[in-house]
């Protein structure tokens, strides 16, 4: 992990994910997963731009799930 000021950036040979407040009650989680479409929870970047390319909005109506974990293991075996 590499703590930012409102960010933390998990990395391996390169940035794999970010999560960062995006409301007072809302993280958001980006990914940066290469070839892979939006999907009911995976949608475009948003504000994460060019360091993710897709992101998930994290709630008490949509916490983590299996499909959040499997995301991040497919991205961290993309970034090596």
């Amino acid at each position: 992990m590499v703590p930012k000021k409102a960010a933390v950036c998990f990395r391996r040979k390169r940035q794999v994910a970010l999560i960062q407040p995006s409301t007072k009650t809302r993280p958001d989680l980006g990914l940066k997963l290469d070839n892979t479409p939006v999907h009911e929870r995976l949608e475009g970047s948003g504000p994460f731009a060019s360091m993710c390319t897709l992101r998930i909005q994290i709630s008490e109506s949509s916490p983590p799930d299996q499909s959040v974990l499997d995301w991040i293991k497919k991205a961290c075996e993309q970034a090596g």
